[in-house]
């Protein structure tokens, strides 16, 4: 469930592997509008959308603005198959694994569960869970300072910021694993600064839908034992033996080392134009 805008392109020309839903959803169905407005929030503007899921900015008197992240309840689709079902997702996750549906409310659940579990100043704040018949509302702080490709690449990023900017992540990363919570999709997309004033780099690590929450063995959790994550940020061993990515804090911390090569060096550290060759 992703955070990214995808408003100018037909979910039929979205090839990847991941998860979609049929048809993509990029606004709020009809009633959730409503219900949000029923519980005090004034929805502003949509920030972004991505499978079953659409987040927009809304305000609640007294109360300040808050990033709402709307999931449709429902079935999205895995991917294993590039015949079995067109499409992806918006954040470009994948799943190396045979084609299933999977319940959005068990993939809601699990980042709901992530969040409640950790409490640091480095990770986004869950707020409230607000939940109806169609959907279920996810209210967090609203984050203005955008995400770290467009910070890295729009600013002069010096080697103390990225020092910095690294000593955040590693330190929202051991107090995840710390608490028993695995993020496991760390990418520039979902690393969002506190604030858009230049030299202000606070961030937040957000987007625990591809989390796991150690219970127990990897079963408890829905696909806890696939290669779940972001193909480019993903250890490669992860990929050929997905059961080792599930409660593994060495998938988080190489993803960490792949953002900063490429903050640091304007390139991946892998690159191939077709997911097979990468």
């Amino acid at each position: 469930c992703g955070w990214l805008v995808m408003e100018d392109e037909s979910w039929k020309e979205r090839k990847k592997d991941g998860l979609v839903r049929r048809p993509f959803t990029d606004t709020l169905l009809l009633g959730q509008r409503d219900a949000l407005e029923q519980n005090g929030f004034v929805v502003k503007r949509k920030i972004g959308s991505g499978g079953q899921a659409v987040v927009v900015e809304a305000e609640k008197a007294g109360k300040g603005t808050f990033a709402v992240k709307v999931v449709s309840k429902g079935l999205m689709w895995r991917k294993g198959n590039a015949d079995s079902v067109d499409g992806a997702n918006a954040n470009g996750t994948v799943s190396v694994a045979s084609s299933e549906r999977v319940n959005a409310s068990m993939l809601v659940a699990r980042e709901v569960e992530a969040l409640l579990r950790v409490k640091h100043k480095n990770v986004v704040k869950l707020e409230t869970v607000l939940e109806d018949s169609s959907a279920t509302y996810l209210v967090m702080e609203r984050l203005e300072g955008g995400d770290l490709l467009r910070k890295a690449f729009e600013t002069d990023l010096s080697q103390d910021n990225a020092m910095f900017i690294c000593t955040q992540l590693l330190s929202a990363l051991a107090h995840l694993h710390l608490n028993g919570v695995y993020h496991r999709d760390v990418k520039p997309e979902n690393i969002l600064f506190i604030s858009d004033r230049p030299g202000d780099y606070r961030l937040k690590l957000i987007d625990f839908g591809l989390s796991h929450v150690a219970t127990g063995n990897c079963s408890t959790t829905q696909n806890s034992c696939e290669a779940n994550g972001t193909l480019e940020y993903m250890p490669p061993e992860a990929v050929s033996n997905p059961g080792l990515s599930h409660r593994s804090d060495k998938f988080d911390i190489w993803s960490v080392g792949v953002v900063m090569h490429l903050i640091l060096t304007g390139h991946h550290l892998f690159s191939a134009r077709e997911e097979l060759a990468l």
